[in-house]
């Protein structure tokens, strides 16, 4: 968005066809986006934002019902 403020990028850059936003043009509205978000709902701040389970890579593949759990907020029947 700097780019733009300053005028070293334009409509041109910003736009693939004339109408399609091009790569900048899309980053363009995701930081204004994110401005918006940090902001208004700063608990959707994905830099910020808590894990409610493991990350997929994680995942008990034998047992997945232990991570739902996790995912759901419920202790597993072992820890109970």
């Amino acid at each position: 968005m700097a780019k733009v403020e300053a005028g070293e990028c334009g409509l041109v850059d910003l736009l693939r066809d004339g109408l399609h936003l091009a790569a900048a043009g899309n980053d363009v509205i995701f930081e204004e986006i994110m401005k918006i978000v940090r902001t208004k709902y700063p608990a959707w701040d994905p830099a910020t934002m808590l894990m409610h389970g493991p990350w997929w890579r994680e995942w008990d593949i034998d047992h997945p019902e232990t991570d739902l759990l996790i995912c759901a907020n419920k202790p597993p029947a072992s820890v109970v």
